[in-house]
């Protein structure tokens, strides 16, 4: 279900954020743009089990761990803080028949890192934005993946987007099993327009290997030196 209505902004407040956002953010997919927000829940009063994933791409260079992840939601009455019980953080690789979600590389049901208001409104809502820790994940350089993370929630709620027809990327992919059935389809399916979603990653860069070599060398031709004072 999407959400179609005029928003109202009030100025940001500075917040910190918590454990998980004061960690390296390593990939960005860009702020709420104000064009919709995506229902992305596990609510079991309806119940709901609805996931938005979208992709992000490590381009180049050393892979990446992550160990933290962003969203920017909104909660359909309108709430603020205290409607999730936890979060659902899944990172899939690119590797599905004809795009999108493939084959899992992490699943972890966790609890809430830290959320905060911003003091912005869309759709009449404040926007919420939660942050938390998972297990480290490693992942490959030169390689597509997707990540969905899923509040366990108290009402309905929306992942806000960052782009509509102005995609970083793949649009979102979303597993509506009450509209579309098992299967992840691509979200113009369900929404009738491309969007992105918006998130972000928190974790650090991983050497490659031949720097892990150097810095090793640099540490023992350091140690030697030291000995030798």
């Amino acid at each position: 279900m999407k959400t179609k209505i005029a928003f109202v902004m009030v100025p940001a407040l500075a917040l910190a954020l918590g454990s998980a956002a004061s960690a390296q953010t390593i990939y960005d997919n860009g702020g709420p743009d104000g064009s919709n927000g995506l229902s992305n829940i596990r609510w079991d009063d309806l119940p709901l089990d609805r996931f938005v994933a979208d992709d992000f791409v490590i381009a180049g260079g050393p892979g990446w761990l992550v160990d933290g992840v962003t969203i920017s939601y909104l909660w359909n009455s309108g709430a603020g803080l205290g409607q999730s019980l936890g979060f659902r953080v899944i990172i899939y690789a690119d590797d599905a028949p004809g795009g999108g979600p493939g084959s899992v590389i992490s699943d972890q049901t966790v609890a809430l890192g830290s959320e905060f208001l911003t003091g912005v409104e869309y759709f009449g809502r404040p926007e919420v934005v939660f942050s938390v820790d998972i297990a480290p994940v490693a992942l490959d350089a030169d390689t597509t993946y997707w990540v969905a993370m899923q509040p366990q929630g108290i009402e309905n709620g929306f992942q806000l987007t960052s782009g509509i027809d102005n995609l970083i990327g793949d649009q979102v992919w979303v597993l509506y099993p009450d509209l579309s059935g098992p299967d992840y389809v691509p979200g113009s399916d369900i929404f009738g327009a491309f969007y992105d979603a918006s998130f972000s990653l928190q974790g650090e860069v991983i050497p490659a290997p031949g720097a892990m070599a150097l810095l090793a060398f640099a540490g023992l031709v350091g140690a030697r030196r030291r000995r030798r004072k």
